[in-house]
């Protein structure tokens, strides 16, 4: 349950952040593509975050 949520939060920050780049790219607008850059940070943290948690060998089922 948790990593569903946390995978379609991962989506959310994907999705925004091609957007936010492609917008910031188009319009030439350098803070909107920056608030691209950020997100697409947060969305590899959260990656990274993700495979943390689902390779817990002591996790019980």
């Amino acid at each position: 349950m948790k990593a569903a949520l946390l995978y379609a939060v991962f989506g959310l920050l994907v999705l925004l952040s091609i957007c936010c780049l492609v917008l910031g790219i188009l319009r030439s607008d350098l803070i909107i593509a920056a608030a691209g850059m950020l997100l697409g940070i947060a969305s590899v943290i959260l990656h990274m975050e993700i495979r943390k948690i689902l390779s817990n060998p002591f996790k019980k089922n």
